[in-house]
């Protein structure tokens, strides 16, 4: 069997930064939301495995996501602009 067919295990926490960062999009206004998902998407990027893991991409995207819908619930709350 090739390296490439052995389907690796997602990393938990990116894919669940990544998850928070999409439902980020409705709640952003509640600002706890896309911090939690930036912490989840952070400490999973920092916990990723190349070699054991997949799902790098939910992680940067996480992080794109929930820093994005920080500034719009911030700008939403009246706290910049």
């Amino acid at each position: 069997m090739t390296k490439n067919s052995v389907k690796l295990p997602r990393n938990g926490f990116c894919k669940w930064g990544f998850i928070v960062g999409i439902i980020s999009v409705f709640f952003s206004i509640f600002l706890f939301i896309p911090f939690l998902g930036l912490i989840l998407s952070i400490i999973g990027l920092g916990k990723y495995d190349p070699q054991n893991e997949s799902g790098r991409w939910m992680g940067i995207t996480g992080i794109i996501l929930n820093t994005l819908y920080i500034f719009a619930g911030m700008y939403a709350n009246g706290m910049i602009g």
